[in-house]
């Protein structure tokens, strides 16, 4: 798994603009947190790319994830918001359905939707 950056390190990259509430989980590339959207004033999900993951390959990958969940729309997926960086720390911003991973991966594979269709239906380019 990656590493996230420290929780303090964390906190200050993300002050003034997200406040902190639980981490929800890591995986290979990164941690997922839920957060306050302090300017938008709504609860969502935050996921950051580790810090030994900011090869170009997997922030374009990571970008390409982001405009595939945002060209979805379905009340079971959730809603994706922002891309942005974090320092230099690639994230991006979406709704927060409340749902298991688990729940999650089960019900978009019940629904035919994956990255890798998204891609062959845009001919292979990105978003």
């Amino acid at each position: 798994m990656a590493s996230s950056p420290s929780p303090g390190r964390t906190a200050s990259l993300l002050a003034g603009r997200y406040a902190i509430r639980r981490k929800l989980g890591s995986g290979a590339t990164g941690s997922v947190y839920l957060v306050d959207d302090l300017a938008a004033k709504r609860r969502v999900a935050l996921k950051l790319i580790g810090q030994e993951e900011l090869s170009p390959r997997t922030i374009l990958r990571f970008q390409e994830e982001f405009r595939a969940l945002a060209a979805l729309r379905h009340p079971q997926i959730a809603a994706a918001y922002n891309f942005g960086y974090a320092g230099k720390l690639p994230n991006a911003l979406s709704g927060f359905l409340g749902l298991s991973p688990k729940h999650c991966y089960r019900r978009l594979r019940e629904l035919g939707i994956s990255l890798r269709e998204e891609r062959r239906r845009r001919g292979g380019k990105p978003g």
